[in-house]
C-alpha cells in the first residue's frame, strides 16, 4: 500500500502546477499582443496611400519585401509594381554599384582582356544571385540600375580569370531572365559556368550583341538552342557543353563567321551536324561530344583550315570520312570514335602534319596500309 505523500511536497507541487499554469497564460497573452501588433500593422496598409506604404515599405530589403506581397491584397498590389521594385534596389544598392540610367559607360576590360577593369563584375552578391531567382520586375530594375554599364561578368565558380577570389564563391541557382539580354548588353564576357542555373536560354540573350565571349556550360539548362544567339554577331566563344539541351544544333549558328571556339558536347542534341558549319572559317575548336547527332559529316567541314580540335565522338553519326580532309591542314587531334562511320580512313589524312592525335574506336572504319607509318607516329587509338 503507497503512503500518501507528506504535506509540504504535496503544498510544493501545488506551489510549482500553479506558476507553471500562470507562466503559460502569460505566454500566451505575449503571443496574442505580439498577433495584435502584426495585424494592427498590416490594417495599417488598408488605411495609408499608396506613395507612403512605397516610402515605408522601400527601406525593407528585397528578399523581405519580395515575401510581403503574401500577406495581402494591398500589400500585392503596391509592393508588386515595377516602380516600386526600381524604388526599393535604389534604396539597399550600394552607391558603387548604383548606376544612373543614361549616364554613359566607360572603358573597362579590353576585349578579349584578362585585365580587372572598373566595370568588370566581382563575385556575386546578393542582388547577382537575387537576379535569377528574384520576380520580372526586379530583374528588370536591376537591369537598369546595376548593370548598365557592366563589360565583364565573370560569375562561374572556380574561374581561372579571378581564382583566388572565386574560391568560396555560392553557386548560382534559378533561371536565366528574359531581363539577361537588357542586363548584359554592354557586356564583351558572359560567363555564367559550372553553376546550378535551370530552365531554357531565354532568346532575349540576342540582345547581348557586343559579346565576345558567351560561356553557360556546366550548369542544368533544358530546352533549345535558340536560333536568335547567331544575332551575337561579335561571338569568338560559345560554350553550351554539360547541360541538359536538346533539339537541333540551329544552322543560324553557321552565321556566327567570327567564332573560334564552338562547345555544345554532353547534352542531348539531336539530328544533323549544320551543312553549312564550313562557313565558320575561323573555328578553331569544335566539340560535340555525347549528343544524340545523325547522318553524316557535312563536306563543307573541310574548309575549317584553321581547325585545331574536332571532338565528336558518342554520337550516331554515319557515312565516310571526306576523302579531302588533308585540306584541314591545323588539325592537331580528332576524336570520331563511338561513331557509326565506316569505309576506309582517307589515305590523305598522312598530309595532315600537324595532327598528333587520332580516335577512330568503335566504328566500322578500315585502315590503309598506306596509312600504317604515319599512325605510328602519332597517338593512334583504332
Amino acid at each position: 500500500m503507497n503512503n500518501p505523500p507528506p504535506p509540504l511536497l504535496q503544498q510544493s507541487k501545488q506551489h510549482d502546477g500553479q506558476k507553471i499554469l500562470k507562466t503559460e497564460e502569460q505566454e500566451h497573452k505575449n503571443c496574442g499582443q505580439k498577433e495584435a501588433g502584426v495585424l494592427g500593422a498590416v490594417d495599417l496598409t488598408r488605411v495609408l496611400p499608396t506613395e507612403l506604404l512605397e516610402r515605408i515599405f522601400a527601406l525593407v530589403p528585397p528578399d523581405a519585401a519580395i515575401g510581403l506581397r503574401r500577406v495581402n491584397r494591398t500589400l500585392r498590389r503596391v509592393l508588386g509594381t515595377a516602380a516600386f521594385a526600381m524604388l526599393n534596389l535604389a534604396t539597399h544598392l550600394p552607391d558603387d554599384d548604383f548606376e544612373v540610367p543614361g549616364s554613359g559607360g566607360g572603358v573597362g576590360c579590353a576585349p578579349l582582356g584578362f585585365t580587372l577593369g572598373p566595370n568588370e563584375s566581382d563575385a556575386p552578391d546578393a542582388f547577382d544571385r537575387g537576379f535569377f531567382v528574384w520576380p520580372a520586375e526586379y530583374q528588370a530594375a536591376l537591369a537598369v540600375l546595376k548593370y548598365a554599364r557592366l563589360e565583364c561578368v565573370d560569375w562561374a565558380v572556380g574561374s581561372v580569370r579571378k581564382p583566388s577570389k572565386n574560391k568560396t564563391r555560392v553557386c548560382l541557382r534559378g533561371k536565366l531572365p528574359s531581363a539577361i539580354g537588357r542586363a548584359f548588353a554592354n557586356a564583351y564576357y558572359i560567363i555564367l559556368s559550372d553553376n546550378l542555373l535551370s530552365g531554357p536560354i531565354p532568346p532575349e540573350i540576342s540582345l547581348c550583341s557586343k559579346a565576345l565571349v558567351i560561356e553557360l556550360s556546366l550548369n542544368s539548362l533544358s530546352g533549345h538552342i535558340p536560333r536568335e544567339i547567331s544575332l551575337c554577331r561579335n561571338l569568338a566563344r560559345l560554350s553550351l557543353s554539360g547541360n541538359s539541351l536538346s533539339g537541333p544544333i540551329p544552322p543560324e549558328i553557321c552565321t556566327l563567321v567570327d567564332l573560334e571556339d564552338l562547345y555544345l558536347g554532353f547534352n542531348d542534341l539531336s539530328g544533323p551536324i549544320p551543312e553549312d558549319i564550313g562557313s565558320l572559317t575561323k573555328l578553331k575548336k569544335l566539340d560535340l561530344t555525347k549528343n544524340n547527332l545523325s547522318g553524316h559529316l557535312p563536306d563543307s567541314i573541310t574548309r575549317l583550315v584553321e581547325l585545331e580540335r574536332l571532338n565528336i565522338p558518342g554520337n550516331k553519326l554515319t557515312g565516310e570520312i571526306p576523302a579531302d580532309i588533308s585540306k584541314m591542314v591545323a588539325l592537331r587531334h580528332v576524336d570520331l570514335s563511338a561513331n557509326m562511320f565506316q569505309g576506309q580512313l582517307p589515305i590523305s589524312i598522312n598530309q595532315i602534319h600537324e595532327l598528333n592525335t587520332l580516335y577512330v574506336t568503335g566504328n566500322n572504319l578500315t585502315i590503309p596500309v598506306e596509312v600504317r607509318p604515319f599512325l605510328e607516329t602519332i597517338k593512334f587509338l583504332e
